[in-house]
């Protein structure tokens, strides 16, 4: 009986590290539709989902997770579920531009989903990307994840980051 109990146990494991392994490697589907009228917009809607767990990103240094260029996010969201402080606030900061002039997003109690965050443990931030995110200008072609400590950082098991694009503009149209 025990021995049925183990081999359902592992079963039951494997078949959740297939999921994860499948969800981490799967590409976004996008569904392209035609411009909004007097406008540069297209309606596009990517997401999807990086599992972060276990990923380390050295003293200063960043994870590049998203790039559309040439075109330009126009309206989006993103959602990191990561560690932080008893306050809420996290060493890991969100960077949004266009690479390499990225502009910073502190993690902090402000941008907190305090309903489904533990502080002190791990905390999921949310932001929307708009023409115009705390003075966040175009072009935003690129999301990143900054470790701006002297250290290395490994991060936690599920640790993770949502993107979506819901709207985006060709180069230099807003």
């Amino acid at each position: 009986m025990a021995k049925d109990a183990l081999h359902y146990a592992l079963l039951g494991l494997l078949v959740i590290v297939l999921i994860v392994s499948v969800l981490a490697y799967t590409k976004p589907v996008s569904v392209q539709q035609a411009p909004t009228s007097s406008s540069n917009v297209t309606n596009s809607f990517t997401a999807f989902s990086l599992m972060l767990a276990g990923q380390t990103i050295p003293a200063g240094g960043y994870l590049h997770v998203l790039d559309i260029s040439p075109d330009q996010i126009y309206s989006g969201h993103v959602a990191l579920h990561m560690p932080c402080s008893s306050n809420g606030t996290s060493q890991i900061v969100l960077l949004l531009g266009s690479a390499p002039s990225f502009q910073p997003i502190y993690l902090n109690n402000t941008e907190i989903l305090g309903a489904i965050s533990s502080p002190g443990g791990m905390c999921i931030y949310h932001f929307y990307i708009g023409a115009v995110y705390n003075n966040i200008k175009y072009p935003i072609t690129d999301i990143a994840i900054l470790n701006p400590t002297n250290q290395s950082i490994t991060l936690p098991a599920t640790s993770g980051a949502t993107l979506t694009v819901i709207q985006t503009t060709p180069a230099g149209g807003t």
